[in-house]
């Protein structure tokens, strides 16, 4: 003790240096709790992994998560996406589900051989350009169009394709062109032949409705044919449509 200095000077500094040392001794024990707890987090996060950390910090990081990347999605709002059907534009008709068969049409394969008077998609002739339609107001816009090589008058028109793959089926909406039911045509015969040989035969007249067909084909078929045969009547022969046709695996 400084005997220039007043006792109650003396008791201030003694009380100012107990309660600093208290701070001390209570800040060094804070400091080992957390060194404690964050040591125990650490080895649960070693041992058993996130899943069993204290549920503020998984959500914590949830967030971050989804904040840095929002395209991070659940595994349910995948699921939707994944089920989301094709939007409707033209790369959607090639689009198909697994069960569906794969469509080969007979507008995009090479025709080895035709007759005189064969037209794809629509009908290239001096008395009409456009599209194939039926009698009742059906248009297709994919198909084979054809008459007899002999114009307006009785006789064939064919279309043959030498086939590089194994088809099951041949199918095909048949249809007489609307512009030419109306008066003496005649009749018309849709002919279907597989290596030569006559797998379909079925007669059209004016009155005929419009027929879808789905035919089996013989197994290893090399040279697969469609065949109009017409009958001219004072009009003229009639417009024979193959539409949507096509071969399937």
């Amino acid at each position: 003790m400084r005997n220039n200095e007043p006792v109650i000077a003396l008791m201030a500094k003694g009380m100012t240096r107990l309660n600093n040392n208290n701070d001390k001794s209570m800040m060094r024990n804070i400091l080992k709790v957390i060194g404690g707890f964050a040591a125990l987090i650490t080895i649960i996060v070693f041992i058993t992994g996130k899943e069993y950390l204290p549920e503020f910090f998984s959500k914590s990081s949830t967030i971050n998560n989804t904040q840095q990347n929002p395209a991070i999605s659940s595994s349910k709002n995948t699921e939707i996406v994944n089920q989301t059907s094709c939007p409707n534009n033209s790369q959607s008709n090639n689009i198909t589900n697994n069960s569906d068969p794969v469509k080969f049409y007979l507008d995009n394969m090479f025709c080895n051989k035709h007759g005189t008077y064969i037209c794809i998609n629509q009908w290239i002739n001096p008395q009409y350009d456009g599209p194939f339609g039926d009698r009742y107001g059906n248009i297709f816009e994919r198909g084979i169009g054809m008459w007899s090589d002999n114009d307006a008058k009785s006789g064939k028109g064919y279309a043959c394709y030498y086939l590089d793959k194994n088809y099951n089926y041949f199918e095909a909406d048949l249809a007489l062109e609307k512009r030419w039911i109306n008066g003496d045509y005649g009749s018309t015969r849709f002919i279907v032949l597989c290596d030569n040989n006559e797998i379909f035969n079925e007669e059209f007249s004016n009155s005929s409705p419009t027929k879808h067909i789905k035919i089996l084909l013989p197994k290893n078929t090399k040279v697969f044919e469609i065949e109009v045969e017409q009958f001219a009547g004072k009009a003229g022969t009639h417009g024979a449509i193959w539409g949507n046709a096509f071969l399937s695996q």
